[in-house]
């Protein structure tokens, strides 16, 4: 698989798990908004991770991403708080619950125990 269909593959997983889960938190107007914060964090996300795998091997995988995926947590809960004037207690526990979720999927679907 090439990086393009790779970073591709990454986000459309990203895009229908944290979409979908965001209905569970019923809060109006929450999915555009969650959509649009995974096209700008998710691919930067990934790029930096495959970058860092294939230069410095698989040992790098959970020293760049555990990181990285709490800075997009902290960063997309930022963006959905400016989007959508919410709490930020409460937009970042809605950031960790539904990045939590898409993280372990792509774990779990992709084998990454590095």
């Amino acid at each position: 698989m090439n990086i393009l269909s790779s970073i591709l593959m990454a986000l459309a997983l990203t895009v229908v798990i944290e979409c979908g889960l965001s209905f569970l938190f019923r809060i109006k107007g929450l999915l555009y908004p969650v959509l649009l914060v995974n096209l700008l964090t998710n691919p930067a996300l990934n790029l930096i991770v495959l970058w860092a795998f294939s230069r410095f091997g698989p040992g790098s995988y959970w020293p760049v991403v555990a990181p990285l995926e709490v800075a997009v947590v902290f960063a997309e809960a930022w963006l959905l708080r400016l989007m959508l004037h919410l709490p930020y207690k409460k937009i970042l526990l809605i950031s960790l619950c539904l990045n939590g979720a898409s993280f372990c999927a792509g774990v779990i679907i992709n084998g990454c125990f590095f």
